[in-house]
C-alpha cells in the first residue's frame, strides 16, 4: 500500500480527518522504518515495502476499530496523530476502549508512555472484549463497565475493598483518571520531599513497611518515589496502599535532607 491509497482509505474511514492528520500517521511510519522497527520484527525489503507493509497494518487496524466502536471513536482514534500518539495496530483496540469511556489524548499518551497499552503482540488485534478486561484489570476503565458500557473514568475515592484473589491489581481496587484538581489536590497533601510508608503494592520486593520520599507527583496522580531499598517505583493511589509519614523535628530538619541524600546513591 503506497501513501495515496493510504490517505484514500483512511479518509473513507474516517471523513473528518484533513491531509496533516493523515500525514502524522506517514511520518509515524517513515521514524519506525527508519529506526527498524519493521512490522513483526523482520525486514523483508526494502525502506519503501517496509514502509508500505506499516501502512496495511495500520489501515487493517484502523478497519478493525471501524468494526467494533462508533464513529466518534473511530475519528477520535485517528485523530490522535495531532497530538504525537500514533499507535501499533496491537494498541489500537485497547486505545479505542479508553477512548469510548472518556480517556482524553493527553491520558491516552500517558498511557503509552507507562506501557499501560502495550500488547504482547503489536502487530497483532485482540478482540474488544479482551481489550476491555485488559483495560478493567489494569483499572484504566472500572469493571463496572463491562456490564454497562459507557461509563466516566474520575473516581474520587480511594478503594474500600481489599486487593484482589492473590493480591493483584484489579479494575476495582485502582483509581481512575484524574481531574486537574484532584491532582493539584495530592500534589498538596504529598509535595516533593514527604516521607512515605508502603502498606501494600502489589510488586516483589515493596513490602510493607518500606519508606520512602516523594520526588515528584505526574499528571496522572501518580507519586514519584526514591525508596529506601533503591528502587524508584511510582505509587498509583487507589492501587497502591501507603500513608504519609509525621514530618521530624525542627532539629532533625539536616536528617531529613542527608536521609533524601542516601537514598538517591
Amino acid at each position: 500500500m503506497d501513501y495515496e491509497v493510504f490517505s484514500a482509505a483512511v479518509r473513507r474511514l474516517s471523513p473528518v480527518q484533513d491531509e496533516a492528520a493523515i500525514r502524522c500517521w506517514k511520518d509515524f511510519v517513515d521514524e519506525c522504518v527508519e529506526h527498524e522497527q519493521f512490522v513483526g520484527f523482520e525486514a523483508t525489503g526494502d525502506a519503501h515495502s517496509e514502509a508500505g507493509r506499516w501502512l496495511e497494518a495500520l489501515h487493517a487496524g484502523f478497519c478493525a476499530v471501524k468494526e467494533s466502536f462508533s464513529q466518534e471513536v473511530m475519528d477520535a482514534l485517528i485523530g490522535l496523530s495531532r497530538e504525537s500518539c500514533c499507535l501499533y495496530p496491537g494498541e489500537m483496540i485497547q486505545a479505542a476502549v479508553c477512548l469510548e469511556n472518556g480517556v482524553n489524548a493527553r491520558q491516552i499518551q500517558v498511557l503509552m508512555e507507562t506501557g499501560f497499552l502495550d500488547a504482547d503482540a503489536p502487530f497483532s488485534l485482540i478482540p474488544r472484549a479482551e481489550a476491555e478486561r485488559q483495560m478493567a484489570d489494569r483499572g484504566i476503565i472500572p469493571k463496572s463497565a463491562l456490564e454497562r458500557g459507557k461509563e466516566k473514568l474520575y473516581r474520587t475515592e480511594y478503594p474500600k475493598t481489599a486487593p484482589g484473589k492473590n493480591g493483584e491489581r484489579t479494575g476495582d481496587d485502582m483509581t481512575g483518571w484524574k481531574t486537574q484538581a484532584e491532582v493539584a489536590a495530592i500534589r498538596k497533601r504529598y509535595p516533593a520531599g514527604s516521607r512515605i510508608e508502603l502498606d501494600y503494592m502489589n510488586e516483589q520486593g515493596m513490602t510493607p513497611g518500606l519508606k520512602g520520599i516523594v520526588k515528584s507527583v505526574d499528571d496522572a496522580g501518580q507519586l514519584h518515589m526514591i525508596w529506601e531499598n533503591g528502587r524508584s517505583l511510582a505509587l498509583v493511589p487507589g492501587a497502591d496502599r501507603f500513608h504519609r509519614l509525621p514530618e521530624p523535628q525542627a532539629g532533625k530538619e539536616a536528617g531529613k535532607e542527608t536521609e533524601a541524600e542516601e537514598m538517591e546513591q
